[in-house]
């Protein structure tokens, strides 16, 4: 069941149609972000003017180095402690990133690798096939509340012909959004959005590993 719940997931972003997909926050919509058409269908979805790109997920931290230049001093070791979390992080992306995920005037790109429920770990070997990090954007109409349970995820999903994958049981989420945090080019870092992983938290971390490491 898990090779045909990647399979079918896989084909459905290969195919250009938009896709629901779960987290460890809250229920997300996703797309090939190769492909422009499959973008400009979750704009009109969303009714949202194109503006900042959407952050993306990963299936582990040596996939997002692939797609950061170099990290200041620490932040890989931090990072290999905090992730996997509800922890988005936004740094300088590499030639390797996708275009359309890349903030055209800062040059950044927003990363996390999620902490799955076990019912959603399917989702890893999805992340793990693919050649992109994996766009995600709550699910909802720019400006309204963002669906918090997977069954109001579906039902929205049904009225815009979005691809749903199957599950014996619903996906278990935090109903909360990710923190998300900037790192800047002296190793210090800035909260863009409070979320789920406090700020005390990241801070004590990056202290430590920076003592640990005599950096």
């Amino acid at each position: 069941m898990l090779d045909i719940v990647v399979s079918e997931f896989t084909k459905a972003l290969n195919d250009g149609h938009l896709c629901l997909h779960p987290s460890d926050t809250l229920p997300g919509l996703t797309y090939d972000p190769t492909q422009k058409l499959a973008y400009n269908k979750l704009i009109q979805c969303k009714q949202r003017k194109p503006s900042n790109p959407f952050s993306a997920l990963v299936d582990s931290c040596q996939r997002a180095f692939d797609f950061w230049e170099p990290l200041p001093k620490a932040w890989q070791f931090v990072l290999d402690e905090l992730w996997p979390a509800p922890l988005t992080v936004v740094w300088k992306a590499s030639n390797a990133a996708p275009k359309s995920l890349i903030h055209s005037e800062r040059g950044t790109i927003g990363l996390r690798v999620p902490n799955l429920h076990k019912n959603s770990q399917w989702l890893l070997e999805v992340l793990k096939g693919l050649p992109y990090p994996l766009p995600s954007t709550s699910v909802n109409i720019a400006g309204e509340e963002s669906k918090r349970t997977w069954d109001d995820a579906c039902s929205f999903s049904r009225q815009y012909s979005i691809f749903i994958p199957f599950h014996n049981q619903a996906p278990s989420f935090l109903e909360v959004q990710s923190t998300v945090i900037e790192i800047n080019v002296d190793g210090s870092f800035q909260i863009l959005r409070s979320g789920a992983i406090k700020e005390d938290l990241i801070s004590a971390c990056y202290l430590k590993i920076k003592g640990r490491k005599g950096l």
